[in-house]
């Protein structure tokens, strides 16, 4: 994907004028996002807002794919907190007896 993207890119960049592109010789790093949104409508979306699946019973997403955008940072930290807060979620779930 990484040779695509940087041809698509190029491309555009010399399409508006541009004299010269550099491409790093580091590739970039992504996370996956968006794959299975946060809603509490199952019609707009695969999770609640603690990461349970609405169409599975008792599945909870843990990773990025519940955020459907990173915003303007890495969204690391923000995964880990809704980690955490699913994880304290299951284990009152757990012990009122819904789980």
């Amino acid at each position: 994907m990484i040779p695509h993207a940087t041809g698509r890119g190029r491309k555009i960049y010399e399409a508006v004028g541009a004299k010269r592109t550099v491409v790093s010789a580091v590739p970039p790093s992504t996370h996956q996002m968006g794959t299975a949104r946060m809603s509490h409508d199952p019609g707009q979306g695969v999770t609640n807002a603690y990461g349970r699946a609405h169409e599975v019973p008792n599945l909870f997403i843990s990773d990025g794919s519940v955020q459907t955008t990173a915003g303007a940072a890495n969204p690391t930290l923000t995964i880990v907190a809704l980690v955490l807060r699913q994880a304290d979620h299951i284990g009152r779930e757990v012990a009122a007896g819904r789980l």
